[in-house]
């Protein structure tokens, strides 16, 4: 229980960190990477083959994040891709 508490807090902390430089609407949809990086992980981990299907919609699912969460730039874009990366690692952290 203990491992899992933990993984939930990282979780909760980097997107908490995120939101305080991304709006709330990217960090939803940068968030929804978790399933993408599940089968990853089980690839990763050797538990699971990915078929054609799962990195078709995989790198399909990616696409439409990124074009969903990008912006035209200006001043704010640094601060902005700081809190997309906080947020790529809640992500991450929700989906072990």
């Amino acid at each position: 229980g203990a491992e899992l508490g933990l993984y939930v807090f990282l979780a909760t902390f980097c997107q908490v960190i995120g939101l305080e430089t991304t709006s709330a609407g990217r960090a939803a949809f940068l968030n929804q990477l978790q399933t993408v990086c599940v089968p990853l992980l089980g690839v990763a981990l050797g538990r699971e083959r990915i078929t054609k299907a799962t990195a078709a919609c995989s790198l399909l699912a990616v696409a439409g994040v990124a074009l969903l969460s990008t912006d035209k730039g200006g001043a704010d874009s640094v601060q902005s891709i700081t809190g997309d990366a906080w947020e790529v690692a809640s992500a991450f952290f929700f989906s072990v």
